[in-house]
């Protein structure tokens, strides 16, 4: 198995981090991984399949250091975060078409 070398990446040194894939649909609600990009003005580092699990500790982390989160508001619904809306528990609401609709009307 080949495996990545070790980075070192100073915090203060980056712009900004995005949270990917971690639960903005139902496919991502149940993957069992996320990505993360880490932001500079030069370069872009994505760090892939990162385990859900670590996902609480690396948030609290980057909030502690004051990194700017650019997916704030989605980041903090992933599931395993103390006092924070679950991804499971949204309210998907009205907008989203599951194709119900659609099956419905090609019944008739």
């Amino acid at each position: 198995m080949w495996a990545s070398p070790p980075m070192l990446l100073v915090y203060e040194e980056q712009d900004s981090v995005e949270f990917l894939r971690q639960g903005g649909g139902v496919l991502a609600a149940s993957a069992k991984t996320f990505d993360l990009a880490v932001r500079s003005s030069e370069t872009e580092y994505l760090f892939r399949g990162i385990a859900k699990s670590e996902w609480s500790n690396l948030f609290e982390f980057i909030e502690a250091k004051r990194m700017r989160i650019e997916n704030i508001k989605e980041a903090k619904m992933v599931p395993g975060v103390p006092g924070i809306n679950q991804a499971l528990d949204l309210d998907l609401g009205d907008d989203i078409d599951t194709g119900i609709a659609r099956m419905q009307a090609n019944e008739d």
